[in-house]
C-alpha cells in the first residue's frame, strides 16, 4: 500500500537520570632507574605493594588490569667541550597504567582510592562512574520518545481536522554524551588523617542520557 503523500513528522526527545551503579578507577605508576630494568623492577615492586593492600582488605589482589604499559629514555642537555649542549641519556622512565572496575559501593572506592594515595607518589587518579545495564537505558528512552512523538501526532492531527493514520519511518540518533560522570583527584586533593592512608568522601551525580527519535506517520 502506498502512502497518499500527505504526512505529519514529529520529532520527539526523551530522558532519563540513572544514579551510576559501577564505577571504573584509572591510576598510573610512574618510576624513573638508571637502566631499563631497573625503573621496571622499581615499578613492579610498587605494583607488587598495591596488590598486597589490595588483597589484605579483601579487595582481591587480581581486581587491578593493565591497560598500558611503556619504557621511554630520558635525556638531559649537559655542557660540552665546546660549549655547545650535548643531548645526553640520563635513564628510564617506566609508566605503568592500570584500571580496577568495581560495582559501586563508596567504602570500597574510598579503600582502594586511599591505597593508591598512599602508595604512589603524587598520583593522578582518575574515577569514572557509569551504568553497567546501557542498553535497559537505552530501551526506556526509545519507549518514551515513542509515547510522546504518537501523542503530538495526535493531537496535531486532531486540532487540524485529520486522522493519525499508519507509521511510515522512525529514525533515532543517540546523543547519550553523559554516560558517565569522572572525577580526577590529585594528591594535594586529598586529605590524610594523621598517620593513616588519605580519606576522601565522593558524592556521584546522576548521569543524564538523552535519546531524539523522528517519527513520519500517514495523515487520512
Amino acid at each position: 500500500m502506498f502512502s497518499n503523500g500527505r504526512t505529519i513528522t514529529v520529532k520527539s526527545e526523551a530522558k532519563v537520570e540513572k544514579a551510576p551503579d559501577f564505577v571504573t578507577i584509572t591510576f598510573s605508576v610512574r618510576k624513573t632507574g638508571a637502566t631499563y630494568t631497573d625503573a621496571q623492577n622499581e615499578v613492579e615492586k610498587m605494583i607488587q605493594e598495591i596488590r598486597r593492600r589490595f588483597d589484605k582488605e579483601k579487595l582481591g589482589e587480581d581486581l587491578i588490569k593493565t591497560v598500558n604499559y611503556k619504557v621511554k629514555p630520558q635525556y638531559e642537555f649537559v655542557q660540552g667541550l665546546l660549549a655547545s649542549p650535548v643531548h645526553r641519556l640520563a635513564g628510564y622512565m617506566c609508566e605503568h597504567q592500570m584500571k580496577t572496575e568495581i560495582k559501586l559501593d563508596l567504602n570500597k572506592v574510598s579503600c582502594i582510592v586511599g591505597i593508591l594515595s598512599g602508595k604512589i607518589e603524587d598520583p593522578q587518579i582518575q574515577i569514572i562512574f557509569s551504568i553497567k545495564d546501557m542498553d535497559a537505558i537505552y530501551e526506556k528512552l526509545l519507549q518514551e520518545a515513542t509515547v510522546k512523538a504518537k501523542k503530538k501526532a495526535e493531537i496535531m492531527c486532531q486540532a487540524a481536522g485529520a486522522k493519525l493514520g499508519k507509521l511510515l519511518t522512525i529514525s533515532y540518533d543517540w546523543i547519550g554524551k553523559d554516560m558517565f560522570e569522572t572525577s580526577l583527584l590529585n594528591y594535594n586533593e586529598i586529605s590524610k588523617v594523621n598517620d593513616m592512608e588519605p580519606q576522601i568522601e565522593l558524592y556521584p551525580m546522576e548521569i543524564q542520557v538523552k535519546d531524539t527519535a523522528t517519527f513520519v506517520w500517514e495523515i487520512e
